[in-house]
């Protein structure tokens, strides 16, 4: 077939194998280090990179083109047409008297503008998900806080579907995110409100990490 010709023609020995921001050659060896704790690369050498305390993006020479500050954590992702990113980020909010943790869905465009988003209390709102508090208890001492509102570990655009899908919600261009304890979530394509829910009965307090 064509798809197995392709494959033969790679050369194995070119390939890159990108781990959250660095890069190596296929035997293991590290090529490039970039900071940060998660990454996007572009071709044009452009690269966007977040950990607990910004995200950014950083021009081929390595100087910063633009940087939001905050807390993002667990994963970038592109929008389907690689021009927005898909960013996991947090905000802190004195809830029943204790600070505590709250995921933030955020859609940025390139150059660093934030489009929209809709934090975990708005989602388990619409959802009526009666949120479950656990301990805040990872990333690092200076963001520390007592609990976390929702634990929310990946965010995808969701792509063009070729047959209409019996879960509603599920159509090209909302999104979906996953979470810890309350299953995946799924969101209209403006991030403005969640229209349903998926749960795993096979799974533990509904574990969906990714």
């Amino acid at each position: 077939s064509v798809a197995d010709q392709a494959q033969k023609s790679i050369d194995l020995n070119r390939l890159n194998l990108i781990s959250n921001c660095n890069i190596y050659t296929s035997d293991g060896e590290l090529l490039r280090q970039f900071r940060g704790n998660h990454c996007l690369f572009m071709p044009d050498g452009r690269v966007i990179s977040a950990d607990a305390q910004r995200i950014l993006m950083l021009r081929s020479d390595k100087s910063v083109a633009w940087q939001i500050p905050g807390h993002f954590h667990h994963q970038l992702n592109w929008s389907n047409d690689r021009t927005h990113i898909l960013a996991l980020a947090s905000e802190f909010k004195t809830i029943d008297g204790q600070r505590t943790r709250i995921d933030v869905l955020r859609i940025v465009d390139l150059n660093g503008v934030t489009k929209s988003e809709i934090n975990s209390q708005k989602i388990y709102k619409d959802l009526k998900i009666n949120r479950i508090y656990t301990p805040f208890d990872w990333d690092i001492p200076s963001i520390a806080t007592p609990f976390e509102y929702s634990h929310f570990n990946s965010f995808y655009e969701i792509p063009r579907q070729m047959k209409k899908s019996k879960v509603v919600g599920i159509e090209g261009g909302n999104f979906i995110a996953n979470s810890t304890w309350t299953g995946s979530v799924l969101l209209d394509r403006n991030l403005s409100q969640a229209i349903g829910k998926i749960t795993f009965p096979t799974s533990r307090e509904q574990l969906s990490h990714d």
